[in-house]
């Protein structure tokens, strides 16, 4: 609510003229929200708990052309830093490795 200092005083005194604005009409000051019954919450709550289930892990070959490409990179920046100028197919250069 307000910019580098962050105090509970302030924060109230802005929430506090929010509220005042609202109240006076101003129906954009606010936004309503929704709370969760208690069964949507244990329910979100336990999908936050078992969510590392369903992350997928990467196959060997998706892994090893991740790995290419970061290598790739790699040396494609150390080159661009040592300004070696080579062959115009950049190819040549990553299939030497």
């Amino acid at each position: 609510m307000n910019g580098k200092r962050k105090t509970d005083k302030l924060d109230a005194r802005a929430l506090c003229l929010r509220l005042s604005r609202w109240l006076d009409g101003n129906r954009d000051e606010l936004a309503p929200i929704r709370i969760p019954s208690e069964t949507e919450q244990r329910k979100r709550d336990y999908a936050a708990r078992h969510a590392d289930a369903f992350i997928r892990i990467p196959s060997e070959t998706e892994q090893r052309k991740r790995e290419a490409t970061r290598r790739q990179k790699f040396l494609a920046g150390a080159i661009r830093k040592c300004r070696i100028r080579g062959s115009r197919k950049r190819n040549d250069v990553f299939n030497a490795f």
